[in-house]
């Protein structure tokens, strides 16, 4: 009789793992069996992919210099902490800088950092067009509110010299809001969804 419900339960273990892996597979696909691309499926606040800002305004930044997984997707920052390659403070000669602030969608969230659409927008004017070089920096992070993305573009972008600003408002950028300047912040802890 032991014997027969232990076989039932172990049966039932069985069955649910089955259940919960197929879940997995048809929701994210394969990524369902690589633990750090499916822990990476979680928001920027639970990713542990970004720290608090000296600037109080900022609130938050992503970590400088990581290599890591965000949405399913390589997330690269540079030596700053910009969801970009590196570019030199010191605007080359005949350069066209354009800097993009906004919050997920120019950070392209999902989107691997060499896929993102200002990547590809520099790549190619780089290449097709006649036109002195053009670097297209991106200052955004997911979440930004409208205080952030004004922060940012003070405090961080002017000390780059850009030749314009592309200022990314979606309607989730201009629904967030934080309560004043945030004291005793805090991050919440990483999650992580494979476990």
């Amino acid at each position: 009789m032991v014997k027969n419900f232990l076989k039932v339960c172990l049966f039932a273990v069985l069955c649910f793992l089955i259940v919960e892996q197929s879940y997995r597979v048809y929701s994210v696909g394969l990524v369902a069996f690589n633990p750090w691309r499916l822990n990476s499926l979680t928001g920027i606040f639970n990713s542990g992919l970004i720290v608090l800002s000296e600037d109080s305004e900022i609130y938050y930044e992503l970590k400088p210099n990581l290599d890591n997984y965000f949405k399913g997707a390589r997330l690269r920052t540079s030596s700053i902490g910009l969801a970009d390659k590196e570019y030199a403070l010191e605007k080359p000669e005949d350069t066209l800088r354009i800097a993009v602030v906004g919050s997920s969608w120019s950070m392209a969230s999902g989107v691997s950092t060499d896929r993102s659409y200002h990547a590809i927008l520099e790549e190619r004017l780089n290449r097709d067009l006649a036109l002195p070089n053009i670097e297209i920096i991106n200052f955004a992070v997911e979440y930004y509110s409208l205080r952030e993305l004004v922060a940012i573009a003070k405090k961080k972008v002017l000390p780059w010299e850009p030749d314009l600003i592309i200022v990314a408002v979606t309607f989730t950028t201009a629904s967030l809001s934080w309560d004043g300047i945030i004291a005793n912040r805090e991050l919440p802890p990483k999650n992580n969804p494979f476990f």
